[in-house]
């Protein structure tokens, strides 16, 4: 978890009306984009009176605000916690937290500011490393945050056992392979891991996992599967919602891949594009798609993928 660092302006509220000491901003430590970043508010009633806090807003749903006892004794120091979730976001954060005081007219406005950073183009390593916290939880816990299932499955797991469960940095989850084991059997594998590179999913075990999510995936491994049918038209924006997101983000942003944005992809050549597409890069986690190299994607498909990624709009019907 990141180490929360304060920065108290020079400038606080000193309105005639102000009973609340608050800093006007707060610097966040730099993390890399996804990463969940706390941070606490100090502030202290510096009037004479109690005072009660009537709410506490934020403007924007990635980031909570807390305050316990909302009624503030003279003279008494309090403590505003909350989070930024910086999934989606990269390079510079400008959140703010607004407090409001009963009966004064207009609010303490505290302005969160920060900046995240891309990931490294190689996985970090695995032994010793609980994947559920830290760098690791932006690919491994909040992409299937509160998902069910099939969802569930290709946020949390197809990044190692593949979209089509064909196996990548992990083992292949065949469905003849996954009815071969009963339910608590499996159960019990995804609850509590069967070695390092899979570790205990249930929340009992350390792991980001209700339940009703381990039962979900228990039944969608046994009975679902993603079939490349499911694409029977073809655009360059499914292909790369179904297979470039969960790394590279539905906006394009990251937090796992590096940006994507049109402008950037236009400084590329098509041909180049098409190389990496086609070819992987080495060293690594971008894997080839070619169907070729034990990828899922046809030449055709490669080039409309790139046309996609460079702001040229294409489909087709796919080939059966």
């Amino acid at each position: 978890m990141a180490v929360l660092l304060l920065f108290w302006s020079q400038i606080c509220y000193a309105a005639s009306d102000a009973s609340l000491s608050l800093p006007r901003t707060i610097q966040l430590p730099e993390v890399y984009c996804g990463e969940i970043i706390p941070y606490t508010i100090e502030g202290r009633n510096t009037s004479a009176e109690t005072i009660e806090i009537s709410k506490i807003k934020t403007s924007c749903g990635c980031t909570s605000a807390e305050l316990k006892n909302k009624i503030i004794p003279a003279g008494n120091a309090f403590s505003i916690k909350g989070e930024m979730n910086t999934n989606q976001r990269l390079g510079d954060l400008k959140k703010s937290v607004r407090v409001y005081e009963k009966d004064r007219r207009s609010p303490y406005f505290i302005q969160l500011v920060g900046k995240t950073k891309s990931f490294p183009r190689e996985h970090l390593p695995i032994e010793g490393k609980n994947m559920f916290v830290g760098q690791c939880a932006v690919c491994h816990v909040n992409q299937g945050v509160n998902m069910m299932g099939q969802q569930l499955y290709l946020a949390d797991c197809a990044m190692c056992h593949g979209i089509f469960r064909e196996g990548i940095s992990a083992k292949p989850l065949s469905l003849e392979k996954m009815n071969a084991f009963d339910i608590p059997s499996l159960h019990k594998q995804i609850s509590s891991g069967v070695n390092i590179h899979n570790h205990a999913f249930a929340e009992e075990e350390g792991g980001p996992l209700k339940e009703k999510q381990i039962l979900s995936l228990v039944k969608t491994l046994r009975h679902k599967t993603v079939k490349r049918s499911t694409l029977s038209t073809v655009t360059g924006q499914s292909l790369y919602l179904n297979l470039c997101s969960s790394c590279h983000g539905s906006r394009k942003t990251g937090p796992i891949g590096p940006e994507l944005g049109v402008q950037k992809m236009k400084k590329m050549s098509r041909e180049k594009i098409i190389s990496i597409l086609t070819e992987g890069l080495p060293g690594t986690v971008m894997s080839s798609f070619h169907s070729d190299k034990k990828g899922v994607l046809t030449k055709g498909e490669i080039e409309m993928l790139s046309d996609y990624l460079q702001g040229r709009l294409t489909s087709r019907r796919r080939s059966p």
